[in-house]
C-alpha cells in the first residue's frame, strides 16, 4: 500500500513542476533536477560510495530507484569521468560510452583510460601525477510518465435485500472506483 501513495506523490510532484510557472523553460529546469536526482540513484547502485550526487530538496530522498522506475520511463546515456592530479589543479576529462557495460569496464578497471590527456598547445605544460579517479557519467533524457493502467474487475452480487439498487452499491465504493455496467438477474 506505502508504494501506491509514493506512486502517487511522484505523479503529482511530476505534474506539479508544470503547474503555476511563468515560463515554460521554469518548468524543464524543475524537470531537469528531478532527471540529475534519478541518475544520482542510477550512480548510487553503480558504486558504493559514501558521496551524495543528489541536486535534490528532502521531499524526494525517501523514494528509492525502484520508485522512480515504477513510476517514469526515461532514456539513458552513460560515460565516464576522469580526474587526473596535476601540478597546477585538477583537470578533468570526459570520455561518451555506448553503454552501461562499457562504462562499467572503465569503473572496473577492465578497460583503461588514456594515461594523460595531450595537449596541441606548446605553450601550455602541465606535469600529471597520474590517475586520480574514474567515476561513471550517467544522463537521463526524455523522462516521462509510465502510462497508468487502471484494473477492471467483473464482479457478481447477489443479495436478497429487495430495496439494493446501484445507487446503493456506489455508495458502498470508493470514491476512486468506478461501476461502469451492471445487469440485474432475474430469477
Amino acid at each position: 500500500m506505502e508504494t501506491t501513495t509514493q506512486k502517487t506523490s511522484l505523479v503529482d510532484y511530476y505534474n506539479s513542476l508544470m503547474k503555476d510557472v511563468e515560463h515554460p523553460n521554469d518548468g524543464l529546469r524543475k524537470v531537469y533536477k528531478l532527471s540529475r536526482h534519478i541518475c544520482s540513484l542510477i550512480t548510487q547502485e553503480i558504486i558504493t560510495s559514501d558521496e551524495s550526487y543528489s541536486c535534490l530538496k528532502d521531499e524526494l530522498k525517501g523514494y528509492s530507484l525502484d520508485d522512480f522506475r515504477s513510476t517514469f520511463e526515461w532514456d539513458e546515456r552513460y560515460g565516464i569521468s576522469i580526474s587526473y592530479e596535476m601540478m597546477i589543479d585538477d583537470y578533468e576529462d570526459s570520455k561518451s560510452c555506448s553503454s552501461k557495460e562499457e562504462m562499467m569496464k572503465y569503473l572496473n578497471g577492465e578497460t583503461s583510460v588514456e594515461e594523460h590527456p595531450s595537449f596541441d598547445n606548446d605553450d601550455f605544460s602541465i606535469d600529471f601525477w597520474g590517475e586520480n579517479r574514474v567515476r561513471p557519467n550517467i544522463w537521463v533524457k526524455n523522462l516521462r510518465l509510465k502510462e497508468q493502467v487502471s484494473n477492471q474487475f467483473v464482479v457478481t452480487l447477489q443479495t436478497t435485500d429487495t430495496d439494493f439498487s446501484l445507487e446503493t452499491l456506489k455508495g458502498l465504493l470508493p470514491s476512486n472506483v468506478e461501476v461502469l455496467s451492471s445487469t440485474p438477474i432475474e430469477g
